[in-house]
C-alpha cells in the first residue's frame, strides 16, 4: 500500500503539467492570435435621431443601407429589459471571460450525442462578436466567434460590451436595437418598456422574422412567455408579476413614424453629420400644433402656394417651432424646399429698421414732417403700392401704414451703403452687391430666418443676436467604440438641463438699434391695428409683399415671443393680388394665439423723453412762435433730441416752396384756422380716414376736433383734362395752363418737382420725354406722360 501513494501523487502531477501546458498553450496560441489578427470594431452606422428640447422625438433617418438604429445607453433603457436580458441570455455574463467553459463542454456533448444542436453555448460577448463579425455556422465559424469574444473581453467593459449589444441586436426587418424597436413594435421609449414588453424584445432577436408582434401576434405572445416563465423559474420575478405580465395582451402599436419639423431635422443632419443624437431647440406640442394649423390653412391658399413659419424666444433666441413647408410630400407645392433658408426679396419688411437707425442717427424724430408725393431721388420714382400719395405724412404714420417716398426720402439721408453695412456688422446677410435706394423697397435678397433676427432684436432692445436650433450641451462627444474606447463618454440624455432662465441671447449679439429707438420702432407698430383680428396683445407688426406678389411677409413681436410668416410660392412665380395682408398677417395672429401670454413687457428706456413738436419746422414747440406751428405733435425722442425737419438731400428733385407750401396747406387754402390735435388723435382720425369710416367711429375724438376733423376734404378721385397721355407738344415761346377733374387743391409735379404754379412753361423745358402727375388733398393722384419736341 505504500507503493500506491508517489503512484497517485505522479499522476496528479503529471495531469497538472499536462492542464497548465494545455492552458498554456491557450493562452499563447490565443495572444499571438491576437497579434495576428487584432481586434477592429467594424464602424457602426447609427441612424440619426433629432429630437425636440424635451426629448420627444421629431424625426428618426435610417442609415446608408436602411437600417434604423439609434444608439441608446444603459441607463436609457428599462431595468426590466437589462434584468430579463441577462437572465434569459446569460446569468453568468458579469462571471465569465467571453466564454462559459460549462455551457461549451455541455453544448458540445449534447451535438456530439445527438448529432444535432440541442441547447447553445453563446454568452452575449459571443453574440456580440458574431454581430460585428458574422460568419458561417460551422465548427471554425463558432471557433472564431469565441476567439473574437475573448478579444472584446480584453478591450472593453461588461457595460461597454451590453450597450453594444442592445444596439447591434437584430429585431426584425430594419429594425436593429432597442430602441429603435421599442419605437417601432409600441410607440414608446426604450425606457418605458414594461416587463412584458421587455420580455418579447428579449426573445425577437432569436427569431426577429418570426417573432415580430406585427406579424403574428400569438407566435409572439409565446416567445414573450417563454422568457417570462425562465424569469420566474430563476426566482428573478413573484409569482404575481409573471402572472401578470403573462396576461396582459402584446400590445403591438404601432403608431405613425414621427415626422415632425422634417426640414428642420435634415437640415441639423447636414450640419452636424457626426451626432447620432441631435437636442433640438423646437417646443414639441407646438410644433404639432402648428403644423396642423398651417396644413388646414393651406386649404385656402392659391394652387402652388406653399408657407413657411418660424417662432423664437425673444430672451433665449431659441427657435421654438420652425415649418419650412406646407408639407414635405407636396410636390405641387414644391414641399421639399425650405423656405426658411431660401433667398427671396422682402419687400417693405426693412422700413423700421432703416427709420430706427436714422432715429438713433439724429435724421428725424417721430413725427418728422415727410413727403408722400410724386418724388424723383437720382432718377429713382418710387411709388406706393396702391399708387396713391398722402401728401405731408408724420414718420410714424409712414411707417404704419408702409408709405414708399417717404422711406426713401429718409434712406436718401441715411444712405443705402450705411444701412447695408450696419446690417451685415450684426450679423444680418443681405445678398446684393452694390447697394442702391431700392433696397429698401425690398430690392435686395435675404432669408426668413435673417428677418427673424432683425425682428427678434425688437424685443431684446435692440441687440442683434443669432437664433439657435440646437442644445449646445446635447452636441458634446458621443460614445465611440471605433476610436477612444477608454474615455468614458455617454451621449448627453434627452432631457438635458436648460440654460438658465436668467440668459439672455442678446449678451451673445450686437447692438444693432439703440434701446430707445427700439422700443420707439415697436411703440409705432403696436398702433397698426391688424386685417381681420384683434391685436389683444400689443404686438408691434410689420408686413411685406414682394415685386410681383412673389412674396408675402408678416413679422410679429411681442416681449417674450417673435413670430415670421411667408406666404408664396417656391418657385417665385408671381400670385396676383395675393397680399401679406391678406393671408401671412391673419396668420400671424393666429400663431400667437397658440403661444403662452407673455410674461414681460416692452419696458421704456429712461433716455426716451417726450417733447411737444411744431410742423412744418420739426422743431420743439417752446422754440418757435405760434404763428409758426401749423400743426403740433406729442412725441418721444431719444434723449431729448428733435432733429429740425429734412431738406432735399443730395440726389432728390428740389421742391419749389416746400415746406412753405405744405405749412400752408394746413389751413386749406379756404380761411381755416390751423388744427392742432395731439399725436394718437390725429393717428386714429388719418387711419380711420383713410378707410372711409363715418364719423361715429371717432369713438375717442372730441366733439371740437371731429368738427375740425370733418372739415377737411373727403375721398375722391382725380383727372388730367389739360393733356391726354402720350401727347406730343411742340417747343414754343408760351405757357400751358393745367386743369385736373376733381376737387381743388391741387399740387402739380413735372417729372418729380414740384411745379410752383399750375402751369407749364415752355421755354424751361427740354426735349424728350416728360411725366406730368397731379395730386389732391386725399392722396389720389393721376399722371400722363407727353413729349417735347423742336421744330427742325
Amino acid at each position: 500500500m505504500a507503493k500506491k501513494a508517489p503512484k497517485k501523487r505522479q499522476i496528479i502531477w503529471r495531469l497538472s503539467i499536462a492542464s497548465a501546458t494545455f492552458v498554456l498553450l491557450l493562452g499563447g496560441s490565443f495572444f499571438t492570435l491576437n497579434l495576428l489578427y487584432p481586434l477592429q470594431v467594424p464602424k457602426i452606422e447609427v441612424s440619426t435621431t433629432v429630437v425636440a428640447k424635451n426629448g420627444e422625438i421629431l424625426r428618426q433617418f435610417a442609415d446608408e443601407n436602411g437600417v434604423y438604429r439609434h444608439w441608446t445607453q444603459l441607463n436609457e433603457v428599462s431595468p426590466d429589459y437589462l434584468k430579463a436580458l441577462i437572465q434569459y441570455e446569460d446569468r453568468y455574463y458579469y462571471q465569465h471571460f467571453g466564454i462559459n467553459p460549462f455551457s461549451t463542454i455541455r453544448a458540445l456533448w449534447q451535438w456530439a450525442w445527438h448529432q444535432r444542436v440541442i441547447s447553445g453555448s453563446s454568452t452575449l460577448t459571443m453574440q456580440v462578436a458574431r454581430l460585428l463579425y458574422p460568419h458561417d455556422r460551422t465548427l471554425r465559424g463558432k471557433a472564431e466567434q469565441a476567439f473574437r469574444a475573448l478579444q472584446l473581453e480584453l478591450h472593453y467593459s461588461k457595460e461597454e460590451i451590453l450597450t453594444l449589444y442592445i444596439n447591434l441586436a437584430p429585431m426584425g426587418g430594419n429594425i436593429e436595437g432597442v430602441s429603435a424597436a421599442s419605437q417601432r413594435y409600441f410607440s414608446k421609449k426604450a425606457s418605458e418598456l414594461t416587463l412584458s414588453e421587455s420580455a418579447l424584445l428579449v426573445a425577437l432577436p432569436q427569431r426577429p422574422s418570426i417573432y415580430r408582434p406585427d406579424r403574428n401576434i400569438d407566435i409572439a405572445r409565446q416567445a414573450r412567455d417563454k422568457v417570462l416563465q425562465r424569469l420566474y423559474d430563476f426566482g428573478e420575478i413573484t409569482k404575481e408579476s409573471w402572472e401578470m405580465a403573462s396576461q396582459d395582451p402584446v400590445n403591438y402599436l404601432s403608431g405613425e413614424t414621427p415626422f415632425y419639423a422634417p426640414l428642420l431635422a435634415e437640415r441639423l443632419r447636414r450640419e452636424y453629420p457626426e451626432k447620432h443624437l441631435i437636442q433640438s431647440t423646437i417646443d414639441y406640442e407646438l410644433q404639432r400644433h402648428l403644423e396642423r394649423f398651417l396644413l388646414d390653412s393651406s386649404k385656402r391658399f392659391p394652387a402652388n402656394v406653399s408657407a413657411a413659419i418660424v417662432v423664437v424666444d425673444n430672451h433665449t433666441k431659441e427657435v421654438i417651432s420652425y415649418i419650412g413647408s406646407v408639407d414635405l410630400f407636396d410636390k405641387n407645392r414644391a414641399g421639399f424646399v425650405d423656405m426658411v433658408t431660401a433667398i427671396r426679396s422682402p419687400g417693405s419688411t426693412l422700413k423700421p429698421f432703416a427709420f430706427g437707425l436714422a432715429l438713433d442717427y439724429g435724421i428725424i424724430h417721430e413725427a418728422s414732417l415727410l413727403t408722400d408725393v410724386p418724388r424723383s431721388f437720382d432718377g429713382y420714382e418710387p411709388q406706393n403700392f396702391d399708387k396713391k400719395f398722402r401728401g405731408r405724412v408724420p414718420m410714424y404714420r409712414a411707417l404704419q401704414q408702409s408709405l414708399n417716398v417717404p422711406v426713401v426720402q429718409v434712406f436718401q439721408h441715411l444712405t443705402p451703403y450705411y444701412f447695408m453695412k450696419t446690417l451685415r456688422d450684426a450679423g444680418i446677410g443681405l445678398y446684393l452687391e452694390s447697394p442702391t435706394l431700392s433696397l429698401i423697397l425690398g430690392g435686395v435678397g435675404t432669408t426668413l430666418e435673417e428677418q427673424m433676427k432683425l425682428f427678434a432684436s425688437l424685443g431684446s432692445n435692440g441687440v442683434v443676436a443669432p437664433l439657435r436650433l440646437v442644445r449646445e450641451e446635447s452636441l458634446e462627444s458621443e460614445t465611440d467604440f471605433l476610436q477612444d474606447h477608454d474615455n468614458d463618454q455617454t451621449v448627453n440624455e434627452p432631457n438635458a438641463p436648460a440654460l438658465p432662465e436668467t440668459f439672455l441671447a442678446e449678451n451673445q449679439g450686437k447692438a444693432l438699434l439703440s434701446p430707445e429707438a427700439s422700443w420707439i420702432i415697436t411703440k409705432i407698430l403696436r398702433g397698426v391695428s391688424p386685417p381681420k383680428r384683434l391685436n389683444t396683445r400689443k404686438i408691434a407688426w410689420k408686413t411685406g409683399t414682394s415685386y410681383g406678389y412673389r412674396d408675402g411677409w408678416a413679422f410679429g413681436v411681442s416681449p417674450d415671443w417673435t413670430v415670421g410668416v411667408w406666404v408664396g410660392r417656391p418657385d417665385a412665380v408671381p400670385n396676383i393680388g395675393i397680399l401679406a395682408g391678406d393671408i401671412a398677417a391673419p396668420m400671424l395672429f393666429d400663431i400667437f394665439s397658440f403661444l403662452p401670454n407673455d410674461q414681460m413687457n416692452f419696458k421704456k428706456p429712461y433716455r426716451v423723453i417726450s417733447e411737444t413738436i411744431c410742423w412744418p419746422s420739426g422743431r420743439r414747440k417752446s422754440q418757435i412762435s405760434m404763428a409758426e406751428c401749423a400743426q403740433e405733435f406729442e412725441i418721444d425722442t431719444i434723449a431729448g433730441k428733435v432733429p429740425r425737419t429734412l431738406y432735399d438731400a443730395k440726389g432728390e428733385s428740389p421742391h419749389d416752396g416746400w415746406p412753405k407750401l405744405l405749412a400752408d396747406d394746413f389751413l386749406n387754402q379756404r380761411g381755416q384756422e390751423p388744427i392742432n390735435i395731439d399725436r394718437q388723435t390725429y393717428f386714429n382720425y388719418m387711419s380711420r380716414r383713410d378707410r372711409a369710416q363715418n364719423i361715429e367711429d371717432f369713438a375717442n375724438v372730441s366733439s371740437d376736433q371731429a368738427s375740425s376733423i370733418m372739415r377737411l376734404p373727403a375721398i375722391y378721385g382725380v383727372k388730367i383734362q389739360t393733356l391726354a397721355d402720350e401727347s406730343i407738344i411742340f417747343k414754343s415761346d408760351y405757357k400751358i395752363h393745367l386743369n385736373a377733374q376733381g376737387k381743388r387743391p391741387f399740387r402739380w409735379y413735372l417729372d418729380g418737382r414740384l411745379l410752383s404754379a399750375p402751369e407749364l412753361d415752355m421755354n424751361l423745358i427740354h426735349a424728350g420725354i416728360h411725366r406730368l402727375s397731379v395730386l389732391d388733398e386725399q392722396g389720389n393722384s393721376d399722371q400722363i406722360q407727353f413729349e417735347v419736341r423742336v421744330i427742325d
